[in-house]
């Protein structure tokens, strides 16, 4: 990085650190419960994924001797993957292997600017120059110290920090109100439709007991579309452009995609396509793949332009849509549902490639309620989905503006007032 700006300057990360602290070589023993393990897998995108690893209350002090880990330190990842970053919101959490702890001297390196740079291509790239391996890329302790950071006044990274920051904030704050949005849909929907609560009157099915004068029906009975689609032979790793084809990997949940995981059709190829084009308020569902005998289905429901406005699917990703009379939303939190996700993984787990034949999902059962029960239920969730689906959307706008933003900011050539002033009214 060349001509920074009057009182910058590059610095190695060894020389701007109060602390580095380095579990590496230590695997510590986990626990059902107790203080959250941060591992190299859930630190992802500049934030921390939902932890699902911990290790015991009475061990942490005595494993945690090399350092204890502060409220605002970052953490990068040093292989599989590395250069992955995040900042912790918590004092208590335990390390495990291929995570470096940093921490910025005080009134010298602001810590969330220090997760800013990082996240930068230009240190990326620094970052790279010093890995070593091929199938899988890593870096030493003593190489990541080398790194250098561009490295602006003090009260300047703050500022730059604080706009940056402001951007992530509103993007956590959507995902934390679509969980909440979607956790009340799946609640009422479990009420009405899985448990049935205030219906007295109940007959036996195949699901179970159902209210009198509901039916369990077959989701060949009530879909008009059940497909998948395809992709160049060869595939598509030589494609960087084009029309974006999702994959069993994309299916994660309602409003959520991981663009980085983005990969592309050429438009020629889609304009012949005659199966999986996606289209709005579809609902997808993961078909094949995993470990041998561990099937684990996953449901999500795209739509409002979301990820995207024209795209379509591979052959490893069905395609569903109801026929008039049953909606989108109702097969999306029905499939979602505890029972049908059990059902799904027991019949998709016993192939040699783990997954749900169309035979099996076409005689998948589905519930039926009464017209007035459903249209009910749809003038709820239909709105759900919908500030769903425009949180996501919007949160990718500003994850956008941020990475726009980011380098500029932190070579010097788009100045925090100036970036202020191109965010001021958000999106």
């Amino acid at each position: 990085m060349t001509d920074l700006p009057e009182g910058w300057r590059e610095e190695p990360i060894e020389s701007v650190m109060d602390r580095i602290i380095d579990y590496r070589g230590k695997t510590p023993p986990k626990a059902p419960s107790g203080v959250p393990l941060v591992t190299a897998k859930i630190i992802k995108d500049g934030r921390l994924l939902e932890v699902g690893e911990y290790i015991a209350e009475d061990i942490y002090d005595d494993w945690m001797r090399r350092g204890l880990p502060r409220r605002g330190d970052v953490v990068i990842t040093t292989e599989a993957p590395m250069g992955e970053v995040a900042q912790l919101h918590t004092d208590r959490v335990a390390l495990a292997q291929r995570v470096i702890l940093l921490r910025g001297a005080p009134k010298v390196l602001d810590n969330t600017f220090l997760r800013f740079t990082l996240m930068s291509q230009t240190v990326q790239h620094r970052l790279q120059a010093r890995s070593t391996g091929t199938t899988v890329t890593g870096i030493k302790q003593k190489e990541l110290r080398r790194v250098t950071l561009p490295l602006p006044p003090y009260r300047e990274q703050r500022r730059i920090a604080a706009v940056l920051g402001a951007l992530d904030d509103k993007i956590e704050l959507n995902r934390k109100m679509n969980r909440t949005l979607e956790e009340m849909a799946q609640a009422l929907f479990k009420s009405w439709f899985i448990d049935f609560d205030g219906h007295d009157d109940l007959v036996d099915s195949e699901l179970g007991p159902i209210p009198r004068g509901w039916n369990v029906e077959t989701l060949n009975d009530r879909l008009s579309v059940l497909e998948t689609g395809k992709r160049p032979k060869g595939g598509v790793a030589k494609f960087t452009s084009g029309v974006p084809s999702v994959g069993a990997e994309s299916i994660v949940g309602l409003g959520k995609f991981d663009f980085d995981k983005t990969k592309y059709i050429p438009a020629a190829f889609f304009r012949d396509m005659t199966k999986g084009i996606v289209a709005d308020r579809d609902v997808l569902v993961y078909k094949d793949g995993g470990k041998p005998g561990d099937f684990r289905p996953h449901v999500t429901m795209f739509g409002d332009n979301f990820p995207f406005s024209k795209y379509a699917i591979n052959s490893h990703v069905y395609r569903l849509r109801t026929s008039s009379l049953l909606s989108q939303e109702y097969l999306y939190f029905w499939l979602s549902s505890d029972p049908m996700m059990a059902e799904m993984r027991r019949r998709g787990t016993g192939a040699a490639i783990p997954g749900i034949p169309r035979r099996d999902l076409m005689t998948m059962p589905v519930l039926v309620p009464p017209n007035d029960v459903h249209a009910r239920f749809h003038h709820v969730a239909a709105p759900i989905v919908s500030k769903i689906l425009g949180n996501a959307k919007q949160s990718r706008t500003l994850a956008e503006i941020r990475d726009t933003l980011l380098p500029k900011l932190i070579s010097g050539e788009l100045r925090v007032p100036e970036a202020a002033e191109l965010i001021e009214t958000p999106p």
